[in-house]
């Protein structure tokens, strides 16, 4: 009876283990090579206007909308989770102080918890540009959820460029700020 629940126990180990290894590497095929590509899969096509999301700051009670009413706005989307935003943080602060001079509103969107937002910011002045919305609209907004990502909207809700921060149309961004910066030290 022993040597019996011995094999039978032996057996389902052997099962246990072979439907664990199939799934992980099902896992390691999903990480390798993702299913969506960021660029393809856009709220709206480039030039649309974007669909009316609001969302509430954390020390506001009263909802907002998340791109600016005639003015052109960025939206960025950051994970506290993420070490890659992390880095980005004090970028995206010069930028912040920045884009008021430049005309723009900069907004960052999350969908996640007050209380981590304020630990991931801690004492960053990006915590004034934060609006909290729903899970429903922030897949609206970013349909992929990657972070760092990033949305410009012209100032009719109209998308003109998205994509992770750092690539080719962030960094004409960027430089387009801080020359502003240089041209109002000028005169």
């Amino acid at each position: 009876m022993e040597s019996q629940l011995i094999y039978f126990i032996l057996i389902v180990l052997i099962i246990v283990t072979a439907i664990n290894l199939k799934l992980t590497l099902r896992l390691l095929k999903i990480i390798n090579s993702p299913p969506v590509d960021v660029n393809n899969q856009l709220p709206v096509d480039i030039g649309e206007k974007l669909p009316i999301v609001m969302g509430r700051s954390l020390n506001k009670k009263i909802e907002e909308k998340v791109s600016g009413d005639g003015v052109p706005a960025v939206l960025v989307f950051l994970s506290s989770k993420c070490p890659v935003c992390r880095e980005k943080v004090p970028e995206i602060e010069s930028i912040y102080t920045k884009s008021g001079d430049a005309g723009l509103t900069l907004r960052l969107i999350t969908k996640e918890s007050k209380s981590r937002i304020r630990h991931f910011f801690s004492d960053s002045k990006l915590l004034k540009a934060l609006l909290v919305v729903s899970n429903k609209s922030y897949k609206t907004l970013n349909p992929t959820q990657a972070s760092p990502y990033y949305l410009f909207i012209d100032h009719e809700r109209r998308l003109q460029a998205c994509g992770i921060i750092g690539d080719e149309n962030w960094q004409s961004f960027v430089d387009q700020i801080n020359n502003v910066e240089l041209v109002e030290a000028r005169t």
